[in-house]
């Protein structure tokens, strides 16, 4: 089903011009219209006092200029074009999982920098801000905040075993599925007992899972590979609430006295 996209804007409140790309050019697949482009109304929007944008619900007002270096991977998708002016369009960011941004860019500008729009339901909070956004500090905004790395719950845990290669994990969120992973040297040699690992559960993984504001439930499992390639469960499992900013250090995986491995908590 399309996205319906209905844009707002000023004509001649600022300029949508180029976007200054480290690749050099705008031919890419990333930067051509999709097959039905939504061509956007251009308007002032009052309440604002500038220009904004409305996408899937949400709206949109200007924020912001490119502010360091950016690549064509930024661009997660194009929703189409402003007013009937094709070259002008509008893009979604692969660094952006929220849509708290959308870029406006000229494709056959040059040097000119693109513009970047932030929803307006996040006044007042701090959003996940891409390296590349800068903003020009509308009155509008002064009273929201930007943080440039996503915020992540940490749990340490310490391989208090010998003869293993590798760890892996799954784990879910509030009872969804969170996702999996391994842990190892980057030869592939054997751990060290008693080593440390860290695993990070960003605001990226729990989307559509947890509310990056509020507790959420971890349940996380593990298992190991010895240095023979066979693979072991881990008996036990993490259970523990976590927020976004919290860690966890109460870890070990050690050796079962009935034989295998076993999940040690210490609580």
């Amino acid at each position: 089903m399309r996205k319906t996209f209905i844009a707002m804007t000023l004509l001649g409140a600022f300029a949508l011009t180029g976007c200054s790309l480290s690749g050099g050019g705008k031919s890419g697949d990333q930067w051509k219209l999709p097959q039905d482009p939504v061509s956007f109304e251009e308007k002032y929007d009052d309440e604002l006092d500038q220009v904004s944008y409305e996408y899937n619900g949400r709206k949109y007002s200007l924020y912001g200029t490119q502010g360091a270096r950016l690549t064509d991977d930024t661009i997660r998708e194009c929703l189409g074009y402003v007013g009937n002016d094709k070259n002008t369009r509008i893009y979604t960011l692969s660094e952006d999982p929220y849509e708290n941004y959308l870029m406006i860019c000229n494709v056959e500008g040059f040097m000119e920098q693109p513009t970047f729009a932030r929803a307006t339901d996040t006044k007042n909070k701090a959003v996940f801000t891409p390296e590349y956004i800068r903003s020009l500090s509308y009155e509008y905004w002064g009273s929201s905040g930007e943080y440039r790395e996503f915020r992540e719950a940490r749990i340490e845990l310490i391989c208090n075993v010998e003869n293993i290669t590798d760890i892996g994990y799954t784990y879910d969120i509030n009872g969804k599925d969170g996702g999996t992973g391994d842990t190892s040297y980057a030869k592939g040699g054997v751990i060290d007992k008693g080593e440390l690992f860290t695993f990070g559960i960003t605001e990226v993984d729990i989307k559509d899972k947890a509310d990056p504001d509020k507790p959420f439930n971890v349940n996380m499992s593990f298992t190991v590979t010895d240095k023979d390639g066979n693979s072991h469960k881990v008996e036990g499992t993490f259970e523990h609430e976590m927020m976004l900013g919290s860690s966890l250090n109460n870890l070990e995986i050690r050796n079962d006295p009935n034989g295998g491995y076993v999940l040690f908590v210490d609580k």
